[in-house]
């Protein structure tokens, strides 16, 4: 299996030279690296506290950080939030927040955290927004993700998801592992991690599939920022 997924991430990383990314969202990498400055005490502590790298953790959210940039105008609505706190994810999600996390995200990770004995206590106030009504505990979810400290701990969390979802990640380099964990950052869990790391190849961001436009690999805009500051 090691052999296996070294080879498809090889085949990945070996590809993955975008047409200059860097151009195409110039004016949103500068308020990218602003939005890190400025917060950057704030990154340091989240991933000192749960023992994660702060370069692995920016960088699987980095292109997010990008498109939040774009289109921060389209994304803020209360219309939106009032509907989620009244009719769930099921009816209403929606991205929020300098990492673009959907409610639908941050349930899946308060899901995971409760079925791993290892993360409860790590993650204790994740799983506790202190009501019992289902409306208020959307109503304080909606509350985090507005929140960078909290999207942050929610980071750290998928994270560690992803660690007992996918053991193998372990014997990883930090350079596949970014990849790889910016793909399922980026595509959600399946049960198939080669298969998710070959869709995650696929220049699909930030449009999506139907867009016959210029687009980039996630994973290879976060490897990019990730071998960025492991050089600096």
């Amino acid at each position: 299996m090691k052999g296996l997924i070294t080879a498809v991430l090889f085949g990945l990383m070996t590809n993955t030279t975008e047409p200059n990314y860097k151009s195409f969202f110039s004016t949103e990498i500068m308020e990218a690296r602003l939005f890190i400055k400025q917060n950057s005490s704030y990154i340091k502590n989240s991933c000192k506290i749960n023992e994660h790298s702060e370069h692995i953790c920016m960088a699987i959210v980095y292109p997010e950080l990008l498109r939040y940039s774009s289109w921060k105008d389209l994304l803020e609505s209360s219309a939106m939030e009032l509907a989620y706190v009244r009719w769930g994810s099921e009816v209403v999600d929606f991205s929020i927040g300098r990492f673009q996390m959907k409610a639908s995200f941050a349930e899946l990770l308060e899901a995971g955290i409760l079925k791993h004995e290892s993360l409860n206590k790590k993650y204790a106030k994740v799983i506790s927004h202190g009501c019992k009504n289902e409306k208020a505990i959307r109503k304080s979810r909606i509350a985090r993700l507005k929140s960078t400290v909290w999207q942050l701990q929610y980071i750290n969390a998928f994270y560690d998801l992803c660690i007992i979802t996918y053991p193998e990640l372990k014997e990883m380099p930090e350079s596949e592992l970014v990849f790889a964990l910016a793909t399922i950052y980026n595509r959600g869990f399946k049960n198939n991690l080669n298969q998710l790391l070959v869709e995650g190849h696929k220049k699909q961001f930030p449009y999506g599939a139907q867009y016959s436009g210029t687009q980039f690999s996630y994973g290879a805009i976060s490897s990019d920022y990730f071998k960025s500051k492991s050089k600096s």
